[in-house]
């Protein structure tokens, strides 16, 4: 194939993944967060290939393509970094062009940890960003103010509109149906694959994932379509990959650099968006149909089972066209059943000031850190409170985070007297603290320049 038919197949991937997979752990893996040292970590690897050039050559030409792969690794690690109980980066990236400009130029800058060549022969390549600073301020910029709940910072009711309706049950089924192609377009890679061209099997093919919407608002199932169209885009994007190593088979091509991907920007304009882009996508999975089929015509036909009709085209469901009912309201509690709210709790006094910083340890309790985690006592939220100092949060982030309670309690972030609590429960991003320790944190957010509104804060995951 003429490289410049190629270099287009090369972008593709880097243009298409605007968001992510799930991080995952960092023994062996292609990418994990460090949250002991507030960085995202991509690792990248390529082939170090001498059949047509001399070592050095060949040795900075997998260099290239190993830091293309960590930056896609290291995308789809960001993309998942946990905000707090309810999002991540990615929902952020998708209704804010400042975020996803902002983990653009973090890609583009990221640090090379580390990079050696491997007892294999493959080159590899790990980057790292840190997750304090640019980012940390883009994302409390996007957010509802410090201190409120999200529930309190949530917009009214919306109003069914129709036609949003329809587009959004449109869309859906479409991105239902290039799940569905994707599918049976990597079974195919799959069997090349298994010809003999030196690439592990590719195993099963992978099914998109089940998201539940956050409730069955118009709102609720637009996000619910964005993330399944962000995954939709990864997906392809890992195809082309694969079909881009099947066609360069062999040979030894430059990588090229990791093209800008489109941002998204009220809801018609979020539907718009995500219209726009299954387009793109429905037209990237008719040229990956086309580039497949090449290569089975080109291989031996006992090993490739017959190619399926496209399916982008194909008819969409009557019952698409039907917008879901909404969610019936939850009675009320007769005023005899109300739980009774429990005594308020006096703090000696002194005690608020008796202390340089909060060491909170969450272990066991379900918790997983995130950038900006929530305290809570039953439904109200104490940190972060009203007075947070955003220049310090960002700088240095709104929590730190450790593995050791001692190496925590002996931390600089916490000053030479903190205060060490056990969280009662906790669940990704949120930790529910005792009523008395709750009564604390309320002393000590009522005193001018707190500790909590420095961010001395600390958790032991």
């Amino acid at each position: 194939m003429p490289m410049r038919r190629l270099l287009p197949a090369l972008l593709l991937p880097a243009l298409l993944l605007a968001l992510s997979l799930p991080a995952r752990a960092a023994d062996g893996s292609p990418g994990y967060v460090d949250w002991e040292r507030q960085v995202a970590v991509g690792v990248g690897t390529a082939p170090v290939r001498q059949n047509a050039m001399g070592a050095t050559q060949a040795r900075a030409m997998a260099q290239r393509a190993a830091m293309l792969d960590a930056r896609r690794n290291l995308l789809e690690v960001v993309g998942q970094v946990r905000v707090d109980s309810a999002s991540v980066v990615e929902n952020f990236m998708t209704v804010s062009d400042r975020v996803t400009t902002t983990v653009q130029g973090l890609l583009a800058g990221a640090t090379v940890a580390a990079e050696r060549l491997r007892p294999d022969g493959a080159y590899e390549l790990t980057l790292t960003i840190p997750l304090a600073g640019p980012l940390t301020r883009e994302i409390l910029a996007a957010g509802p103010p410090a201190g409120l709940p999200a529930a309190q910072a949530a917009a009214p009711a919306e109003a069914p509109d129709p036609v949003l309706g329809n587009r959004l049950a449109r869309a859906e089924a479409q991105a239902a149906l290039l799940h569905t192609h994707a599918a049976r377009l990597e079974t195919r890679v799959a069997a090349l694959e298994r010809q003999g061209s030196g690439l592990p099997p590719a195993g099963e093919p992978e099914s998109a994932p089940s998201i539940s919407p956050v409730d069955g608002s118009q709102t609720g199932r637009l996000l619910q379509l964005e993330n399944r169209v962000s995954y939709l885009g990864s997906r392809l994007a890992r195809l082309e990959t694969r079909v881009t190593a099947l066609e360069l088979k062999g040979a030894s091509q430059a990588a090229a650099e990791p093209a800008a991907f489109p941002g998204d920007g009220a809801l018609m304009n979020r539907v718009s968006q995500v219209e726009s882009r299954l387009a793109l996508y429905a037209g990237h999975a008719a040229q990956l149909e086309t580039r497949v089929a090449a290569l089975e015509r080109n291989a031996p036909a006992r090993a490739v089972e017959a190619a399926p009709a496209p399916l982008a085209s194909a008819p969409l469901p009557p019952a698409a066209l039907a917008t879901p009912p909404a969610p019936e309201p939850a009675p009320a509690l007769p005023a005899a059943l109300e739980p009774a709210k429990a005594p308020a709790i006096a703090v000696p006094p002194g005690l608020a000031q008796a202390f340089t910083g909060l060491v909170v340890d969450a272990r066991g309790t379900g918790f997983a850190p995130s950038l900006a985690p929530t305290f809570m006592q039953g439904a109200e939220q104490l940190y972060p409170g009203p007075a947070l100092d955003q220049a310090v949060a960002v700088r240095r982030g709104l929590v730190r985070y450790y593995r050791d309670l001692g190496k925590a309690q002996q931390s600089r972030e916490v000053g030479a007297t903190p205060k060490t609590v056990k969280a009662a429960s906790g669940s990704p991003g949120s930790l529910d603290l005792a009523p008395t320790d709750a009564a604390l944190l309320r002393a000590v957010l009522a005193q001018p320049g707190n500790f909590l509104d420095q961010c001395k804060v600390v958790v032991v995951f």
